[in-house]
């Protein structure tokens, strides 16, 4: 290993066809608004394959209408409820390596499940960094890098690779008709004073780290 190498945990939150797929549940609501998201998913597959730290592949299983206020007649009404279901296929290109743990969440925050709070607890003094990235930036990301941060706060930094985590295009731009709590640049905001690392690419984490 190079003198100046770092060893990451590496979280992958949904890399879901829900999430990553022009096709599935969401683009079809969306489907002009994936261009950031496919763009991630190769970026986020080409520095998965070469990370020997450990790893934890996150996906979801939901309640009917858990995501559209009981109404079972919207489009988003059965969102991953279905586990074997097409929208819960893993994205092709993010398939979980054989080294990956694979913890299933039934909220937006990973860290609600038991399995997955016990595998990032193993990574401290095993890592240089936990890394939080996937899909989506501004909702399930955001929301397991925030509890991650205060649970492990003084013994490994959390950091969100922005290159590396994306959402909808619409929910960066704050012109677009979308809920404050899912805006990007208002979770980013949120993220950083709860002491999650963000930065654009996981090698620049000590210097914004050294920033804060």
């Amino acid at each position: 290993m190079r003198p100046d190498a770092q060893r990451f945990g590496l979280v992958v939150i949904d890399p879901v066809r829900a999430f990553t797929d022009p096709a599935g549940v969401i683009g079809q609501i969306y489907p002009d608004q994936f261009g950031a998201i496919l763009e991630t998913v190769e970026r986020l597959a080409s520095f998965a394959a070469v990370q020997a730290g450990p790893k934890v592949w996150v996906t979801s299983l939901y309640a009917p209408g858990q995501f559209s206020g009981g109404d079972l007649d919207h489009p988003l009404a059965q969102l991953c409820t279905d586990a074997v279901g097409a929208d819960c296929a893993w994205d092709p290109r993010l398939l979980p390596p054989a080294d990956a743990l694979v913890v299933t969440k039934t909220s937006m925050d990973a860290d609600s499940a038991s399995a997955f709070v016990d595998a990032t607890e193993a990574m401290v003094g095993n890592v240089d960094a936990v890394l939080i990235t996937g899909f989506w930036l501004s909702a399930c990301v955001a929301a397991t890098a925030a509890s991650c941060a205060q649970r492990l706060a003084g013994r490994v930094p959390v950091v969100v690779p922005l290159s590396l985590a994306a959402t909808r295009l619409g929910l960066y731009d704050p012109a677009d008709d979308h809920p404050a709590d899912v805006d990007v640049t208002t979770k980013l905001e949120r993220l950083r004073r709860g002491g999650v690392v963000v930065c654009d690419a996981p090698a620049a984490w000590r210097s914004e780290l050294s920033h804060t």
